[in-house]
C-alpha cells in the first residue's frame, strides 16, 4: 500500500484487515448498555460503553428471540459477537450474537431506587397533577441555551399559535451542575405569573439525561405552583422528571403542541360554530313564519258555514233515506190492503174485511208514530252536533290565537330593534357593520345606531385592544 491513498481505499483496506483478523470474530466485550432501542422488526440497536469509550452495536431479530431477559439502558453486560467495518460511512460496530447480564450500571440502579421510593410515597399519583391550560397566554421555556430543543419549541409555537407570550429561560441540561441549575430556574419562573412551564431537552444517552433523574429536581417540579410539561429526549426515554411532571410529552415538539392550540383548527371551529348558529336562527325564523302562514290559511279554509253545511247535508241525506224507506213500506202495505180488499169483496166476507182494515189502520198509526220519533231524534242529534261543532271551532280559534301570540312574542325577542331599545348599539362605517373594533383607525367617521331609531355620527379618537 503506497503512502498516498484515497479515503475509500483506506476504508477498504481497514475493512479487509478487519475481516481477516480472527481477534475480531466471536470477541467478548464487557461494558454498559445505553440508548437501547428495539424496533417493530425486533432488531435491537444499542451503545456499549465504559468510562472512556463507546461503540455502536446491533443484534438482529434472529438472535434477539434467544435472549432470556429484556436488555435495558444501564445494564452491565458481556456481549459476544463480530466487529464489522462499514465502507460507506467508515464506521464500525459490534454485531451481537449473544448478550449476558453482568450486573446493573450504578446510575441505573440509583434511578430505579429513587423512582420506586417517590412512587411509593404517591408523588406520581394523578390526583397531584395540575391542569394544563388549553390556551395559555404566557409560556415559559426552560431548555439548553440555543439548543435544538429550544428552537423546535419556538418554531412549533410560532406556527400553531402566535397569541401567547413566550419567554425562554436558558439552563444547563447535562452534567453534574445541571440539576441544581434547573432547580434554580424553575424557582425563578415561579416568581412570575406564567400559565405553564415547558421543561425540555433533546435526545441523548441515559447518562446524558441523568440530570433529570435528580430527586431534588423532582421535588421542585412537584412543588411548582405553575403546571410543568416535560419534553425530554425521545419517545422511548423516561426520566424521573417525566413521572412527576403534570404532563409528559414524548419530545420537545410534542410538548409545544400540548400547550398550543392550532390556530387553523381554532378558526375553523369558530367559523363552523358561527355558521351553525346563523343556520339555526334562520331555520327558527323560517319555521315561525311558515307556522303563522299555515294557521292563517287554516282559519280561512275552516269557516263555520263550510263545516256546518257539510254536516247538515250529511244529516239531511240520512234523513231522506229513512223517510223513503218508510214510505216504501207504507206503499207496500197499501198495495197489500187493496189486494186484500179485492179478495174480500170477491169472497164477500165482510167481517174479515173490517178486521183487516182495523189492523192496517193500527199499523199505519204505529208507523206514523215511529216516523215522527225518528224525525225528532234526528233533529236532536243535529242540534247537539251543531252545538258541539261550534264549541270545537271556538276552542280551535282560541288555541290558534294563543299560538299566534306566542310566535309574535318569540319573533319580537329576535327583533334586533328590541335589543337596541335595551341599550345596545351597532356601529357602521361606510354602511358596513363593524364586528371587530381593530378594523377601525383614528379619525374614521362612524355611525352609532341605538334604540328608538336613534343614531349619532362620531369620529374615532383612539382604538384600544385590551386583549394584547
Amino acid at each position: 500500500m503506497s503512502n498516498k491513498v484515497s479515503v475509500s481505499k483506506l476504508v477498504a483496506y481497514l475493512k479487509e484487515k478487519n475481516e481477516s483478523d480472527s481477534n475480531l470474530l466471536n470477541v467478548v466485550i464487557s461494558g454498559e448498555l445505553s440508548n437501547v432501542k428495539i424496533y417493530p422488526s425486533n432488531h435491537m440497536y444499542f451503545d456499549l460503553k465504559d468510562d472512556k469509550s463507546k461503540i455502536n452495536g446491533v443484534m438482529f431479530a434472529s438472535s434477539v428471540k434467544n435472549l432470556n431477559f429484556k436488555p435495558t439502558s444501564g445494564d452491565k453486560v458481556n456481549i459476544t459477537g463480530n466487529v464489522k467495518v462499514y465502507q460507506n460511512n467508515a464506521t464500525f460496530q459490534i454485531i451481537a450474537n449473544k448478550i449476558e447480564k453482568d450486573g446493573f450500571g450504578q446510575l441505573f440502579v440509583e434511578f430505579e431506587k429513587n423512582k420506586k421510593e417517590l412512587e411509593s410515597k404517591g408523588y406520581f399519583d394523578i390526583k397531584h397533577k395540575k391542569e394544563i391550560p388549553s390556551i395559555p397566554s404566557k409560556i415559559a421555556i426552560i431548555a439548553g441555551h440555543n439548543s435544538a430543543a429550544l428552537k423546535d419549541i419556538l418554531v412549533t409555537l410560532n406556527t400553531r399559535f402566535k397569541l401567547s407570550q413566550v419567554v425562554a429561560f436558558p439552563s444547563l441540561v447535562q452534567g453534574n451542575k445541571a440539576a441544581s441549575d434547573l432547580i434554580s430556574t424553575i424557582n425563578l419562573v415561579n416568581h412570575y405569573d406564567f400559565d405553564v412551564i415547558l421543561l425540555a431537552r433533546g435526545g441523548g444517552s441515559f447518562e446524558d439525561l441523568n440530570a433529570f433523574n435528580d430527586v431534588n429536581l423532582a421535588m421542585t417540579i412537584f412543588n411548582s405552583k405553575i403546571p410543568i410539561v416535560t419534553g425530554i429526549g425521545h419517545e422511548v426515554d423516561f426520566t424521573i422528571a417525566d413521572f412527576i411532571s403534570d404532563f409528559r410529552a414524548t419530545t420537545p415538539t410534542a410538548a409545544a403542541i400540548k400547550v398550543s392550540p392550532d390556530t387553523i383548527e381554532l378558526n375553523s371551529f369558530l367559523y363552523k360554530a358561527q355558521n351553525q348558529l346563523q343556520a339555526r336562527m334562520d331555520q327558527h325564523i323560517k319555521y315561525s313564519n311558515n307556522k303563522i302562514d299555515y294557521i292563517a290559511s287554516s282559519i280561512q279554509l275552516n269557516n263555520y258555514s263550510y263545516l256546518l253545511s257539510d254536516k247538515f247535508q250529511s244529516l239531511d241525506y240520512n234523513y231522506n233515506i229513512l223517510v223513503n224507506q218508510i214510505n216504501n213500506k207504507l206503499n207496500n202495505k197499501k198495495d197489500m190492503l187493496n189486494k186484500l180488499s179485492l179478495s174480500i169483496e170477491k169472497n164477500n166476507i165482510k167481517y174479515k174485511l173490517q178486521e183487516q182494515k182495523q189492523f192496517l189502520l193500527n199499523s199505519i198509526q204505529v208507523m206514523d208514530h215511529a216516523l215522527e220519533k225518528k224525525k225528532n231524534n234526528f233533529i236532536n242529534k243535529i242540534n247537539i252536533n251543531k252545538e258541539a261543532l261550534i264549541n270545537t271551532q271556538q276552542n280551535y280559534i282560541n288555541q290558534t290565537k294563543n299560538i299566534i301570540n306566542q310566535n309574535i312574542i318569540s319573533l319580537n325577542l329576535l327583533d334586533p330593534n328590541n335589543i337596541l331599545d335595551k341599550g345596545f348599539n351597532i356601529i357602521y362605517k361606510d354602511d358596513v357593520l363593524i364586528k371587530d373594533y381593530t378594523t377601525l383607525k383614528k379619525d374614521d367617521n362612524i355611525i352609532v345606531k341605538g334604540g328608538h331609531s336613534q343614531q349619532l355620527k362620531a369620529i374615532v379618537k383612539e382604538v384600544e385592544d385590551n386583549g394584547k
